[in-house]
């Protein structure tokens, strides 16, 4: 065959692949159309999963010039957010305390792992063996173990504020561990805009849409808030987003390559089916004078070559990998700190896949998903170990918190149960906004519906994911009993994010459908208009919140905390405290973490003055700097306690306060009414608080002696039996008699105190006594009655299920 022949064959054979590889181009165009066929026809563009085949998650996001922000201004976000809030804890006047558990969930906790005293909450007590339950411990303790309040909360978050804590201690840092924690909290959350900017960008591929996320999540009222005080839910918030950010964009990858592959296998399928290109029909050789056959070139797809050039390829591998693997383990360990976090991962990888394919797409690429699920196995694994070392148990501290906040919604009943509309509620009084949201979010639906009425599409599809996890998590939360707009945190940085993104959705629509070339200029000075509105009222109203406004969010409405933890501020600095009185509640304070002195405390619960020395302290485990390891020590908790005193007995705190010397410093309301012999001087105010110390004066010691002599245990025979009854319950039985027999000897008919005296006696094993109670009893009441179980005095009945007696 002459060559001029060969190559006209050959000309041939290459026009037939050009049409083939034309056709199955085609037949991919037409697949990958009706797979997103799905989508409304109308609003912000998805972008197309198998275009930019090289583009990896960690790549720089592209940035338009018809862009309506810089790309520098997430980072101008933090840095803003960081100052603001900085300087906001730093003010004595915003040290107040908006939940109990923003203390004693995290800083006391972590104050106890860093100076082995303070406070440890019943979150994080060990389960007690069974032989001790209704035996060695006390009816409060066993009837918290009942409860299920025991080992609800890992160690990881307590273990790193320590690490803080010790840190900011060996590099000279004077800030007490409360300052220190606050501070760590609030620049953590304070990258939490950029955190939400990645997040958005990786879901909503918009860089504007991520850019005005992030504005609202650092401008948001309600975040603000939450984001300055150190709760867990706005702790983990950060890294949640920065996990899932991640993992969004690997979802996206697998799609891209399950895309490319299912193209590949077409095209071969197609290309298979060629006529042979080695001979011609007569069966001739159709090599070239070098003997090589016609190869089949896709240019599109070379890969390049040389050594740096794979070098470089190999190190953003390894980059990625990473990301993967620490994106996996953020993910466990916030899923470990705090279980709930679990409903959002779970809520935004269903709506992602469920509005794009089939779920089993998703699962064509096993392997994509490995490193990630290998940092999910370290994070799990990390927080079991933690689990065991300090609760003897793997696994409990998840396990426990569903028992109690869901399958036995014991959370209700100890906490309260709020309505199902309560965070519909709470949104609509503390987001001035979330109207807003809401009419915008339906209208932006309408539009979708309108537009597409004729085409077929799903629903579901009209849906934003932010808009499906939003509307997935509001209903969740709003379905379980106990109730609080903390635990809303993420929920609303969602609602954000889908707020963005539905103003994209009309910035595009406006801007892609008008002929009018100013509509793009309109539509961005619109957008400006309603972000300075949106900024400056919402950092208005946080920056310059009232004490009215304040006790709309504070614990009991309470929003005097910050002068007691001012007060206890400045005795922390003093060098001759061996004991502290304080007439606010011990819950509404920074705890020990805000003075570090490691001295017994008399504080108002409630209603009752209670003791907290260290004749009753429980031994827990902790990490020992000198031992390089844990050991036991003695710390104080809420159902251990030395004393207890009822708000109408308060001459006997009076007779106590002046009998032990070592109650050397007082934190008293400025008019509280106190008698002073001469023996204590202020020294301290702030506020409505003032701080008094005890001089010492010899005269003055003599003085108080004498009172202290003549005031009773108490005049009120109902107050004595009350108190009686719950120092019982806190196993204080030595302290129950005093108080039960000085109630009998005022009123010697009242069947109350007989009959917690023969519990008191039955319980310690003393038959004489027992006996003398019974006959004693007996001469006013039938023997039946004496022994019938005791009906406790309720003087206040909420203060009951606080205390979960």
């Amino acid at each position: 065959m002459t060559r001029s022949g060969r190559t006209g064959r050959q000309a041939d054979r290459k026009r037939l692949k050009s049409r083939v590889s034309h056709a199955a181009e085609t037949r991919d165009t037409q697949e990958n159309e009706k797979a997103r066929s799905q989508q409304p026809s109308i609003g912000i563009e998805n972008h197309d999963v198998t275009a930019d085949i090289e583009t990896d998650a960690g790549s720089p996001f592209s940035h338009s010039e018809t862009s309506i922000f810089p790309r520098w201004l997430p980072w101008l976000i933090v840095m803003v957010t960081l100052s603001v809030r900085v300087h906001h804890v730093l003010q004595p006047t915003n040290w107040w305390i908006l939940h109990p558990d923003e203390v004693f969930q995290t800083v006391e906790v972590a104050h106890t792992e860093a100076f082995q005293f303070g406070f440890r909450s019943y979150e994080y007590l060990p389960p007690p063996p069974d032989s001790m339950v209704n035996v060695s411990i006390s009816q409060a303790r066993a009837r918290e173990v009942a409860t299920g309040m025991y080992s609800l909360r890992s160690f990881i978050l307590p273990k790193l504020l320590s690490a803080a804590i010790l840190m900011a201690r060996m590099a000279g840092i004077s800030y007490t561990p409360f300052m220190v924690c606050k501070l760590v909290h609030v620049v953590i959350t304070s990258f939490l805009p950029l955190a939400v900017f990645r997040f958005t960008v990786a879901l909503e591929k918009s860089v504007d849409a991520g850019n005005l996320a992030a504005i609202f999540v650092s401008s948001s009222l309600v975040l603000n808030v939450l984001g300055t005080h150190t709760f867990i839910n706005s702790f983990t918030a950060t890294f949640d987003f920065i996990a899932l950010g991640t993992f969004i964009n690997i979802l996206q990858r697998v799609e891209k390559q399950t895309d490319i592959k299912v193209a590949a296998k077409r095209r071969l399928s197609l290309y298979n089916h060629l006529p042979d290109t080695s001979h011609d029909q007569s069966g001739e050789d159709l090599s070239d004078v070098n003997g090589n056959f016609p190869k089949r070139h896709n240019n599109n797809l070379k890969r390049k070559t040389g050594y740096f050039t794979n070098k470089i390829d190999n190190f953003k591998r390894w980059i990625q990998l990473g990301r993967e693997l620490s994106s996996g383990f953020i993910i466990a360990v916030c899923v470990y700190i705090r279980i709930d976090s679990t409903a959002l991962s779970l809520a935004m990888v269903l709506a992602f896949i469920k509005r794009r394919s089939k779920i089993k797409k998703y699962f064509m690429c096993v392997r994509d998903y490995q490193w990630f699920f290998a940092g999910v196995f370290v994070g799990l694994v990390l927080g079991g170990f933690y689990d065991y070392l300090y609760y003897d148990s793997w696994f409990i501290s998840p396990w426990q918190w569903v028992k109690f906040n869901t399958l036995s919604k014991s959370s209700g009943t100890v906490f309260g149960v709020s309505p199902f509309y309560y965070y519909i509620a709470e949104l609509l009084k503390k987001e001035q906004f979330f109207i807003i949201f809401v009419v915008v979010i339906v209208v932006e639906l309408i539009m979708k519906a309108i537009y597409n009425r004729y085409d077929g599409y799903n629903a579901i599809t009209y849906f934003s994911e932010s808009h499906l996890v939003f509307m997935f998590l509001l209903i969740l939360y709003s379905s379980n009993g106990h109730k609080e707009l903390r635990f809303l945190h993420n929920c609303i940085v969602i609602m954000y994010v889908s707020f963005a993104s539905a103003i994209m959705f009309f910035y595009k629509m406006f801007t892609q459908s008008g002929k009018n070339q100013n509509n793009t200029q309109y539509c961005k000075l619109c957008i400006y208009t309603f972000i300075v509105l949106f900024v400056s009222s919402q950092s208005l109203c946080f920056l310059n919140m009232s004490s009215n406004e304040k006790s709309k969010w504070s614990y009991a409405g309470r929003t005097d905390s910050w002068a007691v933890n001012t007060g206890l501020h400045f005795i922390g600095r003093q060098n001759d405290v061996t004991g502290i009185l304080l007439d606010r509640p011990l819950h509404l304070t920074a705890g020990y973490s805000i003075f570090n002195k490691d001295v017994p405390i008399f504080a108002l619960n409630k209603y009752e003055f209670m003791e907290f020395n260290k004749e009753k302290m429980a031994y827990l485990k902790t990490f020992d700097e000198t031992q390089h390891g844990l050991a036991n020590y003695r710390f104080h908790t809420f159902g251990q306690i030395r004393d207890f005193v009822s708000v109408y007995n308060t001459p006997y705190l009076y007779k106590q306060l002046l009998k032990k010397v070592e109650y050397n410093y007082l934190v008293l309301e400025v008019n509280r009414e106190f008698e002073n012999t001469g023996g204590y001087e202020e020294v301290f105010r702030v506020g409505n608080t003032k701080v008094m110390r005890r001089t010492f004066d010899r005269k003055s010691e003599e003085k108080m002696a004498e009172v202290a002599n003549r005031i009773p245990v108490g005049t009120n025979a109902t107050i004595l039996e009350y108190e009686g009854d719950w120092l019982s319950h806190f196993g204080l039985y030595d302290k129950a008699i005093e108080r039960l027999i000085h109630s009998n000897a005022l009123v010697p008919k009242r069947l109350g105190p007989y009959q917690l005296l023969l519990d008191v006696y039955r319980r310690t094993g003393e038959a004489s006594y027992y006996n003398k109670v019974l006959d004693a009893c007996s001469q006013f009441h039938q023997q039946n009655t004496c022994l019938k179980p005791y009906n406790s005095i309720q003087l206040h009945s909420e203060y009951y299920s606080f205390l979960v007696k």
